[in-house]
């Protein structure tokens, strides 16, 4: 059960959710916070069109290009010198609010899935290779080939990144490196995974290197096909999981 007050995306962190008022709108509005009840938007450059308790349609769109219809109404608006926003509270059925939150959830930057791990039996091969960018620049797909990669084991997997361990001197070549491409060799898979992502996190763990990548749709090259096999790999994990009545992380 989603509680109507828990948070979908964390309040002052990315979440890779545009907001529109309208579905024809082409004026994206900055989202604040997400609940499971209501969206709050920024009016910082502009006020909001509708009177309180008037209906709109707000219009979520993802990354990967997902977009949801939700009506909604002007519930509450804030006008103070630290804040100025409009919160629209959704109008849905109770019943259809648990629905509606794992959608909203699943578009968010969020983990798109639980994570789940490989059997201790057959732990996939990861190659990470770092994409060359120059400092505050994004990266492209014409980037020049790569000049360090790293191989390792997969601790874990998502539908929006991995978790991947290397050893302990790997960091020595990827200190500077924020953007790789990730290839996972994956059991239920003919051709290795290939995406592009971002490192978010560097831990040591041991005597190894422990790395945390987030996928980036907009970057990879057959995106959605890559998606498929990563997807086919999650269901069945969590189907052995839960036979196993063990829980996804």
């Amino acid at each position: 059960m989603v509680k109507t007050d828990q948070f979908l995306v964390t309040p002052g962190r990315p979440h890779g959710l545009s907001v529109f008022l309208g579905r024809d709108s082409t004026t994206e509005r900055e989202l604040i916070v997400l609940t499971a009840r209501a969206a709050t938007l920024s009016d910082q450059r502009r006020r909001p069109p509708q009177a309180l308790g008037q209906s709109v349609e707000l219009r979520f769109l993802a990354r990967n290009g997902e977009d949801l219809l939700v009506p909604a109404h002007l519930e509450i608006r804030h006008n103070a010198e630290h804040l100025q926003a409009s919160q629209y509270a959704f109008d849905v059925k109770p019943a259809e609010r648990e629905a509606l939150a794992e959608r909203l959830r699943r578009l968010s930057n969020q983990r798109v899935a639980f994570r789940v791990d490989p059997t201790w039996k057959e732990r996939p091969t990861v190659r990470l290779t770092s994409i060359p960018v120059a400092r505050g620049e994004a990266p492209t797909l014409t980037s020049s080939v790569a000049e360090q990669s790293v191989e390792g084991e997969l601790v874990n997997i998502s539908y929006s990144g991995i978790s991947f361990q290397g050893p302990r001197d790997a960091d020595a070549s990827f200190r500077d490196s924020d953007f790789v491409e990730t290839r996972i060799d994956l059991p239920t898979s003919s051709n290795p995974v290939r995406m592009v992502g971002i490192l978010r996190l560097r831990a040591l763990v041991r005597d190894h290197v422990r790395y945390g990548v987030e996928f980036l749709p907009d970057l990879t090259l057959n995106y959605a096909e890559n998606e498929d096999a990563v997807a086919k790999y999650v269901m069945l994990r969590q189907a052995d999981m839960a036979k196993l009545g063990v829980a996804p992380q």
